[in-house]
């Protein structure tokens, strides 16, 4: 936060959630093999979740 950027990250603790970790990683796999460009109206949530996310660009050239 020192560079005035509001971060929202979440930390995993590899030890206690690697099972879930391996879990949605094996799901997100699975979705992208049989539906790459999340077109499926099963997949429409996840597709504006995405696309939502990586909307939110920065310009790290800000930061000092």
């Amino acid at each position: 936060m020192q560079s005035g950027i509001p971060f929202d990250l979440k930390i995993a603790n590899l030890g206690k959630d690697g099972q879930i970790i391996e879990y949605a990683r094996n799901i997100a796999e699975e979705i992208i093999s049989l539906d790459p460009l999340l077109e499926e109206s099963s997949n429409q949530i996840l597709a504006a979740g995405l696309k939502r996310l990586f909307s939110k660009q920065q310009s790290w050239s800000n930061i000092s």
